[in-house]
């Protein structure tokens, strides 16, 4: 466990977002969410100015004028920014939101003539796990919709752990870019229902990151993309069963090699805390809470 006094903590501690000070107290310092202090930066969080670009234009369906996954600027971008920025559950406006993305992502007929390819669902996982995070961080994880959504997800995974929408018949191998949402979402749902699928999915696709020695494509044994790198080492080990596991080492590993940047309007951006250039809050923040162990 990380203390305050350390450098890299009283620097995020010190940031104007209260975001990143609430995911500090918790998830760095392992401070209660419900206690004074945290209370009190969670509090602060709503009316920042963040949220508040990211809400704003929101008509009264819950939309903001476009289709839900319109880049970066439809409501599942945003609402997937929004629980990163840990707005409190059941927001209004967040819920509202919510009901626009999941009348796509589990509306009729989304999922139907698709069958496997070769013996794999060929599916763009990321968007129904973007969808099964979001919902379960805002409190609607008992939406038979969002239990819908983790039973498909599960059903579409790949042998090798992941997921991946590659139509072509001799692709075989998941999509560490497609995987990513689809473990954030299931972790997401194990922890808000228990569901015992979810996790074993879970557990099943942070087996293949950690193959990849959590930065290292499986094939090359190259670097991924710096983004996807921190990525996955955030949900390499995403119920605490993995952490006595040899290869984490590469977590730690893959905290050195990967600065940091994303051009995602409302999202995080910035260096890698330790790396060159100017530092950002955001990604040390992200990559800190997972290194606790």
């Amino acid at each position: 466990m990380l203390l305050r006094d350390d450098p890299g903590v009283r620097w995020l501690l010190q940031s104007n977002d209260p975001s990143i000070r609430y995911l500090t107290l918790t998830e760095v310092l392992g401070r209660p969410p419900d206690g004074l202090t945290a209370s009190a930066e969670r509090a602060r969080i709503l009316p920042g100015p963040r949220v508040r670009a990211l809400l704003s234009g929101q008509h009264p369906d819950g939309s903001f004028g476009n289709h839900p996954y319109s880049k970066w600027t439809g409501a599942h971008w945003r609402l997937v920014s929004l629980v990163e920025l840990c707005i409190p559950p059941g927001e209004p406006r967040a819920m509202a939101a919510l009901e626009n993305v999941l009348g796509w992502v589990a509306g009729p007929g989304r999922w139907k003539g698709r069958p496997p390819v070769n013996g794999r669902f060929r599916r763009c996982a990321s968007q129904e796990g973007n969808t099964l995070a979001v919902a379960c961080r805002l409190g609607a994880s008992n939406d038979q919709r969002v239990a819908l959504i983790a039973e498909r997800l599960a059903m579409w995974q790949w042998p090798d752990g992941g997921w991946n929408c590659d139509r072509k018949p001799d692709a075989t191998h998941s999509s560490v870019n497609e995987t990513l949402a689809p473990v954030w979402g299931l972790v997401e749902h194990h922890r808000a229902t228990g569901e015992p699928r979810s996790k074993e999915a879970a557990d099943r696709a942070a087996e293949f990151f950690l193959r990849h020695r959590v930065f290292l494509s499986e094939r090359t044994g190259r670097p991924l993309h710096p983004r996807r790198s921190r990525r996955c080492s955030s949900w390499a080990e995403p119920e605490g069963s993995m952490t006595n596991d040899a290869r984490t080492h590469s977590i730690w590993s893959s905290r050195s090699v990967c600065p940091m940047g994303s051009g995602r309007p409302g999202h995080r951006t910035g260096a890698w805390w330790g790396s060159e250039g100017p530092s950002s809050t955001w990604s040390t923040g992200d990559g800190r809470g997972p290194t606790r162990w």
